[in-house]
């Protein structure tokens, strides 16, 4: 009971603490080989009828308990998930601050911790981490320390690798030109100017220029304040303009664009898309679902995909999307025009 929202670390350390009857053997198994076999399912065509691995295996008064863990549920066989199979059904889901809090605490208990560190405040600024990054974020913290020839880890080694986590690692090494360094700078600060000014997005945690092992020239990182289970229309538009405040601050300086605004096209194009077919935020399209992924659930699906609608539908969601994307750039070059 009680496991929602506590990934594999925390709940380890409760059954440690708390143990049953008998004596737990608990594993833990990676699923990266799934990603290697998307090659092998495509070009055969042969899909696993289960894809599942066990997560804790409990001998308990002569009767083995089996308890499974699969980080894809919706490619299991349906035949497996009808009722019977299972007896209990635990979703665990990203953790909540208290969440976080308990997993930073567990990720902790084995590093020396200088005075100042706060897990607490911590936690509140991890929004959207998983546990996994969690331990990521001390683990490089405690590298981070151990460089600087530090027996104990402070609340700015935490800050620092807080961005590392979240963007990727910074290669302060590249040779990059002065011009490339004055078109990155533009860029972010347009990205940036837009978080200032729009009141649903932000705030901002740090700017840099310096190119991250992710293949980005910089980046602009924002801080979530709170952790929200909704997202709104007028939110999602504000992170549309956001997304394409990089490109219009290009054009307004150079008068010129450059291929650094694909990745913010990209994200800014999927998430119209989905306002569109997903979330019925289109009064012309309608409160209809359109996006049909969740019913191509294997591995290769891409290869056989099919659509539920009409040519004249596609192309009437096609011209909402472009209508949003238009819209959004053109309020984010009035913003940025007028805020130069």
């Amino acid at each position: 009971e009680g496991l929602e929202n506590r990934p594999y670390a925390v709940v380890d350390d409760g059954w440690q603490k708390h143990p049953c009857d008998g004596p737990w053997n608990i594993t833990r198994e990676s699923f990266h080989d799934m990603e290697r076999l998307a090659a092998d399912i495509a070009e055969t065509g042969c899909i696993p009828g289960i894809w599942i691995r066990p997560l804790l295996n409990t001998t308990r008064t002569g009767v083995t308990d089996d308890m499974f863990l699969s980080c894809r549920p919706e490619v299991l066989d349906p035949a497996l998930l009808r009722p019977g199979r299972f007896d209990r059904k635990v979703v665990v889901g990203r953790p909540d601050v208290g969440g976080r809090e308990e997993i930073l605490e567990v990720h902790a208990r084995k590093k020396p911790l200088a005075e100042d560190v706060d897990l607490k405040q911590i936690a509140q600024t991890t929004a959207g981490f998983t546990g996994a990054d969690l331990e990521n974020l001390l683990n490089e913290a405690a590298i981070r320390a151990a460089r600087e020839e530090r027996e104990y880890i402070t609340q700015d080694d935490i800050r620092k690798s807080f961005v590392k986590v979240g963007i990727g690692a910074e290669k302060k090494s590249k040779i990059i030109s002065d011009k490339e360094k004055k078109i990155t700078a533009y860029h972010e600060a347009g990205h940036a100017i837009l978080f200032h000014l729009l009141p649903d997005v932000g705030p901002v945690y740090t700017v840099s220029i310096i190119p991250t092992g992710a293949g980005a020239a910089g980046y602009t990182m924002p801080l979530p304040e709170k952790d929200e289970m909704f997202n709104t229309k007028g939110r999602m538009l504000q992170e549309i303009i956001v997304d394409l405040g990089g490109r219009v601050a290009e054009e307004l300086v150079f008068d010129d664009i450059t291929t650094g605004a694909s990745q913010d096209i990209k994200q800014a194009t999927q998430m119209a898309r989905s306002m569109v077919t997903k979330y019925g935020m289109s009064d012309n399209v309608g409160l209809i679902c359109y996006n049909n992924d969740d019913e191509e659930v294997f591995i290769g699906r891409d290869l056989a995909h099919t659509r539920s609608y009409s040519e004249s539908v596609a192309a009437q969601i096609d011209a909402e999307v472009k209508k949003i994307i238009d819209d959004a750039y053109a309020k984010a070059r009035k913003m940025i025009s007028d805020n130069r």
